[in-house]
């Protein structure tokens, strides 16, 4: 059975950089990002599959980068063991002053 975590994190650094340590890290953890959801230039979801003896390690590796908050209603990667998959959803929010990146969608003619 596959083991589910909610990861929350924010960050002041550049947003760019941010998400390609982010993705460094993962892959250095043994993991892969499967999914990702940019929600303007403010934040960013990320899901990750990792092998579960690995999870610790990468949550670790993140609170070098991110300040990092475990939600508490699912299981805590620190206490798990096994050989199975697990699944961790990342929401990282990024902190600054810019004004809210808009994409322009252009209209449809009909």
């Amino acid at each position: 059975m596959t083991k589910k975590f909610n990861w929350s994190g924010f960050t002041k650094q550049e947003r760019m950089e941010v998400i390609d340590e982010i993705e460094e890290l993962v892959r250095g953890s043994g993991g892969w990002i499967t999914d990702h959801q940019m929600f303007s230039n403010f934040s960013i979801n990320i899901t990750i599959e990792i092998p579960l003896e690995n999870a610790k390690v990468l949550y670790l590796k993140l609170e070098k980068l991110l300040r990092m908050d475990l939600l508490k209603d699912h299981d805590d990667p620190f206490t798990l063991t096994g050989e199975e998959e697990s699944k961790v959803f990342l929401h990282v929010h990024f902190i600054h002053e810019k004004p809210d990146l808009k994409m322009e969608i252009p209209e449809v003619p009909g």
